[in-house]
């Protein structure tokens, strides 16, 4: 398990680094072309770029998904010795990069290193005859790292040395349009250290702060974000209580700190889940008794700053009642039966669950 030792800068010195948003987001996983598969046929997604042994690369196999704007990377070692090997033997499937377009990778580089970021590789440039990226990244928690992409000088279809994937399967689209925020997990004590990262090292603020807790589990957690609003982290250490919390459960099962679960946005939140729930894809189901506990909840004029991970949709059809992850900032309560969403769906990211 990586431990990275910042030494900060106060914060109150410095303004926001200018990213202009999530460029990609990267995960080490143990089958790339099963993967791609999953996301294509279960989610939606379009496979666009691909990079292995017939690019002359090899030590790992990458493929390039996107929908909307959303792109993940899904990348996977070719042999036992390589560092996505290891990485996949501790923690098993899980996000390595979450990298941010700028307009400038060597700057914010060496504005975030000399705040106290602690660089991983040095601005580096890769081109091929499409043009060149420029790509620097920093450690951030755990074994997660956040890379600065500069892109504005490359007209190629990801990165250099990648291909197009010629005739790809046309995907069931889900209407996922964006990335709404990236959750993570770290160990108990660690909330401030992360925090400070965030707001020392790549100027975000916070935008929320809050300890949930029942007689059995808990967390703290705090949502930053950058100047525009564009990119936000939820982040979360557990709390001490009788049992685990999901945030230990995740620590134990990861191994470490790391990404616990990306939440998308879609433009359509009930066209969407009819459409995963065809593809495959299954959300969690409730007792009635939950969701008349939420109407009184929603009743409470504090309501609006109560984050509710998990809430029902029943149509005007009285179909089953669907419990969506879901994360909305200010549910309102329309009829008895019927909730207006914010368009933010969840999908967990943990291994073992």
């Amino acid at each position: 398990m990586a431990t990275t030792k910042y030494k900060f800068v106060p914060s109150q010195e410095h303004e926001s680094l200018q990213f202009k948003d999530i460029d990609y987001i990267e995960f080490y996983i143990g089958n790339a072309y099963q993967a791609t598969h999953f996301y294509r046929t279960a989610f939606g997604f379009t496979p666009i770029a691909y990079t292995g042994l017939e690019k002359g690369v090899r030590n790992r196999v990458s493929f390039v998904v996107e929908q909307g704007n959303i792109r993940l990377v899904l990348k996977s070692g070719l042999g036992p010795n390589s560092p996505i090997a290891d990485h996949v033997n501790l923690h098993g499937d899980g996000v390595k990069d979450i990298a941010f377009t700028v307009d400038d990778a060597t700057h914010v580089f060496e504005e975030a290193t000399k705040r106290g970021g602690c660089h991983i590789m040095e601005p580096t440039v890769f081109e091929d005859q499409k043009g060149q990226v420029i790509k620097a990244p920093i450690a951030a928690y755990g074994d997660t790292v956040h890379s600065f992409i500069q892109r504005d000088a490359y007209d190629g279809v990801f990165f250099p040395n990648y291909q197009g994937v010629q005739n790809p399967l046309s995907p069931v689209l889900a209407g996922l349009s964006a990335i709404d925020h990236v959750a993570i997990s770290v160990e108990h004590g660690k909330l401030d250290q992360c925090v400070d990262f965030y707001s020392q090292v790549l100027g975000f603020h916070q935008l929320h702060q809050e300890d949930i807790s029942n007689e059995y589990s808990g967390m703290h957690y705090t949502v930053v974000q950058n100047s525009t609003g564009r990119i936000k982290f939820p982040i979360a250490e557990p709390a001490s209580h009788k049992r685990k919390s999901q945030i230990e459960e995740y620590l134990m099962f990861y191994r470490g700190q790391g990404v616990q679960h990306i939440a998308l946005l879609s433009d359509d939140i009930v066209r969407t889940v009819k459409a995963l729930r065809t593809n495959g894809i299954e959300f969690l189901r409730m007792p009635d008794t939950y969701y008349d506990m939420l109407i009184l909840l929603l009743k409470k004029p504090t309501t609006s700053r109560v984050c509710i991970s998990i809430i029902y949709l029943k149509s005007k059809q009285s179909e089953p009642r669907t419990a969506l992850p879901f994360c909305p900032s200010t549910p309102v309560l329309h009829k008895k039966y019927e909730i207006h969403l914010e368009k933010s769906l969840i999908f967990k990211y943990l291994r073992g669950r």
